[in-house]
């Protein structure tokens, strides 16, 4: 699968330093203009969220689902502090992903950017893929270790669903 993205990656990553030779300087400089007024709408955006209180702890009822159903503290911690450490990992991939942008980015403003830099982002990117992949597994295999059956099911159903919601794809693990 990562052979065949990073393929792709190469084909759009041409066809971008192709459109990009047809389009002048000031028409590049618009787009980009356009582009940060974007990044800078969807922050504001989100500190509105923030403002008023209605950005949730990420996982919230994961947590309070596993607070519920499990009731050995000691199986509960290590659930908990596998789930803390999936949350810490994702939430440092995404402030990493929102770096990538028109605005904090000198390769993506660069109307003349190298094939080689833009798939060294294109690297970075898939780099972040696999890490949360790894961490969503890491999560899993712990939850799955120190949970019944019974308590696996409730916190996989709660978390599939807050992790459909947070804009993920919902993960089916087998029992």
């Amino acid at each position: 699968l990562m052979t065949q993205r990073i393929a792709l990656q190469e084909i759009v990553l041409g066809d971008r330093i192709m459109i990009a030779e047809k389009i002048k300087q000031e028409e590049w400089k618009l787009i980009i203009e356009n582009s940060k007024e974007s990044v800078e709408k969807a922050k504001e955006k989100q500190q509105k969220k923030v403002d008023k209180g209605k950005s949730a702890k990420p996982f919230e009822k994961t947590i309070a689902t596993i607070e519920e159903h499990v009731i050995d503290n000691e199986r509960k911690e290590k659930i908990q502090n596998a789930l803390n450490k999936f949350i810490h990992s994702q939430t440092d991939a995404i402030n990493k992903l929102r770096k990538m942008n028109a605005e904090d980015s000198n390769i993506l403003n660069n109307k003349d950017a190298t094939k080689e830099q833009l798939m060294e982002l294109a690297e970075q990117l898939n780099e972040l893929r696999r890490d949360g992949f790894d961490d969503l597994i890491d999560f899993h295999m712990s939850a799955k270790e120190f949970t019944t059956q019974a308590e696996w099911d409730k916190i996989m159903k709660a978390f599939n669903k807050e992790l459909t919601q947070l804009g993920y794809i919902q993960i089916h693990f087998p029992a």
